[in-house]
């Protein structure tokens, strides 16, 4: 049963690689959408069944000295909600790129990536060892460079995949490093070997510090941290089912879902996590003041998918790895809603994404509007909604750890998260239409039912971890107790949590009202009061054009220097010369192999009058 959720969108995958072409759109879709509900349904099978942990061995991958790798499959509580999580937000993408995709001539070829995707990711969920993780990880790096670069007669969008292909390989190359420092360090890749060392006590501090930074490496790239995280936002030039595909439940939360696994480790590392809070403070930051003043409506999603990440990041660096993972959860639910009713609104304007040629779509697209304000309630953190169970659990734990400077840092891109979606929300559905000309293309009901599918568990996903001072059974705290090998460190009193909760709150509201008050009539003349601020938002700091400038260049420049005067002039010179050496003697001697006979006595009898001298002379 535990192979089920992989090998559904494995054959599906397979089926529409061999035979998309004879099959029509409508069966090629049909296939994808029954791969990816095959998968979902049996692992929510799996999950009502309630089965224990176990682990699924199928045979030896390969063996070298001391390291054995198997091919092994485990089934536990963490496991099991990435699984439903891929499954349940990736059949709602898929039903909906029904509608979206539906008149492109490449849809077989769109579902096979899709069914790909799901499994490489349920690969990376259910492997028991970091091996195989690895090529679900590398599998997911795959599939979304081919979906990113889906339309391949764009070059912006070829670009894009390749850029975000390049910028996980340089990730990756740190993931490997800690990989095989963890086996040197502890003879195993095998999670559940990992942890029985790990709380045993056998990796010391000193050994888990360098090992939890590297792999924090491979994260960075995953799950976009800085100053890795400069290819999400390109990635956007992909349709938009494949964007909220990776946003939402695979491709950035695969490196969340590894610092959870792997707790332990970085639990005995406090150095790694504290450097680690502080890149996913930063990251948050520079991905919450970048969207508040971009025009397209997928760029502002991506860069809040950034900052969202960043949030995980903090909780991770603080030791919250449950509230980390519970926002992960929540996250997934209305990330897709958002990108999914974006989607309806771009497919409505006929590929239109400026904000500023938007406004008064709650008219035209009223059922559109309405879900989408739930999926911006979610996001902002605005009480009641998911959202907001999970971030106030992380800015909780981020205060209550020690950690004040994060948490303000955290409180800071509450409002600017509120402010900017809301900012999105007021420019593209409420005020008057700032295109007169348009005609709208209703979204269709498989556009719209996944977005109602999703809006539920935005509005009551919350319930399933309720603050501690309420005092309340709260299911996810139970399940993550049992899959953290150290208790979190830090509990406070009811009243201090009480009080972090409504900071946070107000801090969502205040967001809100002001955006409210900026933009739900007329868009102002300028986003921000500061025109330099404002610059800095729209180009996301210059950090493309700074790494360009400050890494790019100089290594394009070190590697012409090389290539010119080391390679060309420095070996390549020497080995020639050394075959010039070679030929000019060769060529010398050959004289004296002319084939004249009173030549050769002379030279019979010189050397025999040397070595006559020689042998006197010793």
């Amino acid at each position: 049963m535990i192979l089920l959720p992989l090998l559904f969108p494995l054959l599906g995958s397979l089926l529409l690689i061999l035979l998309g072409r004879q099959l029509s759109r409508r069966l090629a879709g049909f296939v994808g959408c029954a791969a990816s509900g095959l998968a979902f349904f049996s692992s929510l099978f799996l999950i009502l069944s309630r089965r224990p942990t176990s682990t699924l061995l199928l045979g030896e991958w390969f063996r070298f000295g001391s390291l054995r790798l198997p091919w092994a499959f485990l089934w536990d509580p963490l496991s099991s909600v990435m699984v439903f999580l891929v499954g349940g937000v990736g059949l709602l993408i898929h039903i909906y790129s029904l509608g979206y995709m539906e008149e492109d001539p490449s849809l077989p070829r769109f579902f096979a990536l899709m069914n790909l995707f799901t499994f490489f990711m349920s690969l990376l969920a259910l492997s028991s060892n970091l091996a195989v993780l690895f090529l679900g990880w590398e599998g997911v790096g795959l599939c979304s460079y081919l979906l990113i670069g889906f339309w391949n007669h764009k070059e912006r969008a070829v670009a894009a995949g390749t850029k975000a292909f390049l910028f996980n390989r340089v990730g990756d190359l740190g993931f490997l490093l800690g990989l095989f420092w963890l086996f040197k360090a502890t003879g195993t890749v095998d999670f559940q070997t990992l942890d029985s060392l790990l709380r045993g006590g056998s990796i010391a501090s000193a050994t888990a510090t360098p090992i939890a930074l590297l792999l924090f490496c491979g994260v960075a790239g995953k799950s976009a941290q800085l100053p890795l995280s400069l290819w999400l936002p390109d990635a956007m030039e992909g349709p938009t089912p494949v964007s909220a595909f990776i946003h939402a439940a695979t491709m950035v939360t695969a490196g969340i879902f590894l610092m959870v696994r792997l707790n332990g480790l970085f639990f005995l590392a406090p150095g790694a996590s504290t450097a680690i809070g502080w890149v996913g403070g930063l990251t948050a930051l520079f991905g919450g003041f970048s969207a508040i003043a971009q025009r397209d409506i997928k760029k502002v999603l991506a860069y809040s998918t950034i900052s969202q990440l960043g949030y995980m990041v903090m909780a991770v660096g603080a030791g919250a790895f449950a509230a980390s993972f519970f926002h992960l959860a929540t996250h997934a639910f209305f990330k897709a809603l958002l990108f999914l009713a974006a989607g309806c609104v771009i497919h409505a304007l006929r590929g239109e994404q400026d904000l500023f040629s938007m406004g008064g779509l709650r008219k035209d697209l009223p059922k559109t509007g309405v879900l989408f304000f739930i999926g911006a309630a979610a996001l902002a953190g605005i009480p009641g909604f998911s959202g907001s169970f999970s971030k106030d659990w992380i800015l909780s734990s981020l205060f209550l750890s020690g950690h004040q400077a994060l948490w303000a840092l955290g409180l800071l891109v509450e409002f600017l998260t509120a402010f900017y979606i809301f900012r999105l929300y007021y420019l593209a559905f409420h005020g008057s239409s700032r295109s007169p000309e348009r005609q709208i293309h209703k979204p269709s009901a498989t556009m719209l039912l996944p977005l109602l599918l999703l809006a539920l568990p935005s509005l009551l996903g919350g319930l399933l971890s309720l603050p501690a001072f309420l005092a309340l059974p709260s299911p996810w705290r139970s399940l993550m107790a049992s899959i953290l090998l150290f208790p979190e460190p830090f509990q406070g009193a009811h009243g201090t949590e009480l009080l972090l909760t409504l900071l946070s709150a107000g801090a969502a509201l205040v967001g809100f009202v002001t955006a409210r008050r900026a933009y739900a009539k007329a868009p102002p003349s300028r986003d921000l009061p500061s025109p330099l601020l404002e610059e800095l938002s729209k180009r996301a700091f210059s950090l493309d054009t700074l790494l360009e400038r400050f890494l790019l260049t100089p290594y394009s420049r070190l590697s012409a220097f090389l290539d010119s005067w080391v390679e060309r002039r420095g070996i390549d010179r020497g080995v020639y010369l050394t075959g010039d050496l070679f030929q000019a003697l060769a060529g010398s001697l050959s004289r004296f192999q002319d084939g004249r006979l009173h030549r050769s006595l002379i030279g019979l009898l010189a050397t025999g009058a040397s070595l006559l001298t020689l042998l006197v002379l010793l």
